[in-house]
């Protein structure tokens, strides 16, 4: 449902993706998620030096 609501806003979701985000997050902890959304800024830190 958010990512319908994200692609409405204009996040390019495609409709695969909305369909397997269920099973793409099955099996992940908030651990997970936090250590991959520091890691992106880490990423992004870098790009913009």
């Amino acid at each position: 449902k958010k990512l319908q609501v994200l692609r409405t806003l204009g996040t390019p979701y495609s409709d695969a993706d909305i369909a397997g985000a269920a099973a793409a997050v099955q099996g992940k902890t908030e651990m997970d998620a936090l250590v991959a959304y520091l890691q992106g800024l880490g990423t992004l830190i870098k790009s913009k030096r």
